[in-house]
């Protein structure tokens, strides 16, 4: 599992077992794709202390299992979906007031899991400070920015519509 995004076109498979026999196993198959110029490269990686000095002892062990989740989560979304919802608006050619896209699933998720408007503001919120950090390493600082000058437009859009 890849400790850095690198881009955003990246695979991860996670591999909960004998990993050198599932790479004994399937990396002829790997390097096929390789040859046949579907895939650039592959490599393993594996979780190292760095995966867990980020997070605490605990909370890589937690980050583990919460990737493990959003495994089986992105598998069952492959079934369902011929393609990906958009991330925030699905169908924006349709005239309405409540935007459907991948955003809702993560927000029905928090709700389902019992977690109050407060915590739910607050994990979105680190969550655009993770993206936000993400695009520094993929881009560069000044696309951060400039995504994180949206944000506050956006917030103080909401504040506006919250005020009256």
């Amino acid at each position: 599992m890849p400790l850095t995004h690198g881009t955003f076109d990246d695979v991860w498979l996670t591999v909960a077992g004998d990993i050198d026999a599932v790479v004994d196993s399937e990396s002829g198959t790997w390097d096929d794709l390789v040859e046949d110029g579907l895939v650039t490269e592959w490599d393993v990686t594996d979780v190292t202390d760095e995966w867990y000095g980020n997070a605490g002892e605990q909370g890589g062990a937690l980050k583990l299992r919460l990737h493990r989740v959003a495994n089986r989560a992105t598998g069952a979304a492959f079934e369902e979906f011929d393609e990906r919802p958009a991330a925030v608006d699905a169908f924006p050619g349709e005239a309405t007031e409540y935007p459907v896209g991948w955003w809702t699933l993560l927000h029905v998720i928090a709700g389902h899991q019992g977690y109050s408007p407060e915590e739910t503001l607050a994990m979105f919120l680190r969550g655009t400070r993770e993206t936000c950090e993400d695009a520094v390493e993929v881009g560069s600082s000044d696309e951060a920015v400039q995504r994180i000058d949206e944000c506050i437009e956006s917030l103080e859009t909401l504040r506006a519509d919250v005020e009256s």
